[in-house]
C-alpha cells in the first residue's frame, strides 16, 4: 500500500504528529495539533551497529562511539565521530570508513531529534557508497533506510516511503529470510505509515517485524518491546485505549530490564503511556510519568532536544486539561523556545503554538491567542 492509498480512517483526535525515535526514531504522529506520541526507540529504525571497520583510527573511533551510543551518551558519541570524520576528510579520499562514520553520525543526530542533520549525514554516506559499492548492497541499504527514517520525521512521507522500500528490497535480496535487519526495515515502514495515518498497513508491518524479533531475539528483547509499544500506538490512534494501555505497560517493564530505568526507551514509553492515561482522565498517574520522563530526556538528549520539547508540551496539555493554566503556560513557552532552535521541528512547533493559543483563549487573552495562532499558520504554510 502506498502513502497515496491512505484509507479513510479517522485518526484519534487527541494525538499529535509522529516524528522518532524513535526514534528512533522514535517517532511522533499528529492529529489536530494536540499531543505527540513517540516511537519506542530512535536507534531502532536502522538497527545496525556503527562499528563496521576495525584495525585503524576510524575503527577505534567507531568502536568507542558504539559503546557510547549503547550507553545513550549521544553528545560524547557525536564528538568522537565528528573528530574521526575530520581525520578522514583530511585524507581527501571518501571511502567505506567515511561512510560508516557518517551513518553513525546520522544515528546520533536522529537520537538527539535533529532529523535535518541526520538526513545530511545519510545522504552523504549514500553518495559515497553508490560510488564505491555495487548499488544493491546491504551497506547502501543502511544509508537509504536511515535517510528515509529521517525524512519521515519531517513529514516528507512519499520520499521516505521510496527510500525505506528501497532499503527493505536490498535487505530482502542480500540477507537470509527472517534477518533482524529485515525486521528493522519493516518496523521503520510501519512507523512511516503510522505517521501518515495509514494504520492498517502500519499494523501489518509491525506484526511482521514482531514475528522476526521474537524468533531471533526473544519475546523479552528490546526490539520486541519496541514493536509492542508501536502496536500500542496503533491501538490508541484507533481509539482502543483498553488495548493500548497494557501494550505500553508491557513495553515499559521490558525496557526497564533491557535498557535501564533511565533510558530514552523508557522515557518514550512513559510519555506515550501518560497520553493514554490523560485520555482516560487519570491525571495524577499521567503527571507522574511525564515528570519521570522529562529528567531522562534532559540528561540523555540535552535541554535543546525537540523530543524534550514534546514532553514539555504534553505536560502543559495535561495541566490545561485540569484548568491549571498557570502551570501549563511556562511549559508551553519552554517547549516553543526549544523547538525554535531546531531546523527540523516545525511540526512540533506548530502543534505547540496552537496548543498555547487554546490556553490563551481559555484565559480570555484573545488578542494574544490570535497572534500566536497566526504565527503557527505562517510557519505551517512556509513549511509546505
Amino acid at each position: 500500500m502506498s502513502i497515496n492509498d491512505k484509507p479513510p480512517v479517522e485518526p484519534y483526535k487527541s494525538t499529535a504528529d509522529f516524528a522518532a525515535n524513535n526514534a528512533g526514531f522514535g517517532r511522533r504522529r499528529e492529529g489536530n495539533g494536540k499531543k505527540v506520541l513517540l516511537g519506542a526507540a530512535a536507534l531502532a529504525i536502522v538497527g545496525i551497529s556503527v562499528f563496521a571497520i576495525a584495525g585503524n583510527n576510524s575503527g577505534n573511533a567507531l568502536k568507542e562511539a558504539d559503546t557510547l551510543i549503547a550507553q545513550q551518551q549521544y553528545s560524547k558519541a557525536r564528538l568522537v565521530l565528528t573528530q574521526a570524520l575530520e581525520r578522514e576528510d583530511k585524507k581527501n579520499v571518501e571511502g567505506a570508513e567515511s561512510a560508516s562514520i557518517l551513518k553513525a553520525l546520522g544515528r546520533v543526530s536522529n537520537a538527539l531529534g535533529d532529523s535535518a542533520e541526520a538526513t545530511g549525514y545519510y545522504s552523504r554516506a549514500q553518495k559515497i557508497e553508490e560510488k564505491a559499492l555495487a548499488p544493491e548492497m546491504t551497506a547502501l541499504a543502511d544509508s537509504v533506510s536511515g535517510m528515509g527514517a529521517a525524512l519521515a520525521q519531517t513529514g516528507q512521507y512519499e520520499k521516505a516511503e521510496d527510500l525505506l522500500t528501497q532499503g527493505l528490497t536490498i535487505r530482502q535480496k542480500y540477507l537470509p529470510e527472517g534477518s533482524v535487519a529485515i525486521a528493522d526495515s519493516q518496523n521503520a515502514l510501519g512507523e512511516l505509515y503510522f505517521a501518515a495515518g495509514v494504520y492498517p498497513e502500519a499494523e501489518s508491518r509491525y506484526k511482521i517485524a514482531q514475528n522476526i524479533y521474537q524468533k531471533k531475539l526473544g519475546a523479552e528483547s528490546a526490539k520486541a518491546a519496541i514493536v509492542r509499544s508501536n502496536l500500542g500506538g496503533v491501538a490508541f490512534a484507533l481509539g482502543n485505549k483498553g488495548q493500548a494501555e497494557p501494550l505500553y505497560r508491557w513495553a515499559l517493564a521490558t525496557f526497564e530490564k533491557t535498557s535501564g530505568a533511565d533510558s530514552v526507551d523508557v522515557a518514550n514509553t512513559l510519555t506515550n503511556l501518560a497520553e493514554v492515561l490523560r485520555s482516560q482522565s487519570k491525571y495524577v498517574e499521567a503527571e507522574g510519568l511525564l515528570k519521570r520522563a522529562i529528567p531522562i530526556y534532559e540528561s540523555k538528549l540535552g535541554k535543546e532536544s525537540p523530543i524534550l520539547a514534546n514532553a514539555y508540551n504534553n505536560l502543559a496539555l495535561l495541566y490545561r486539561n485540569q484548568n491549571k493554566l498557570a502551570l501549563a503556560e511556562p511549559l508551553y513557552k519552554q517547549a516553543i523556545a526549544v523547538y525554535e532552535k531546531s531546523e527540523s521541528a516545525n511540526i512540533g512547533l506548530v502543534a505547540t503554538l496552537n496548543n498555547y493559543a487554546e490556553l490563551l483563549d481559555a484565559a480570555k487573552r484573545t488578542g494574544e491567542a490570535n497572534t500566536v495562532r497566526m504565527r503557527a499558520q505562517t510557519i505551517k504554510t512556509a513549511s509546505r
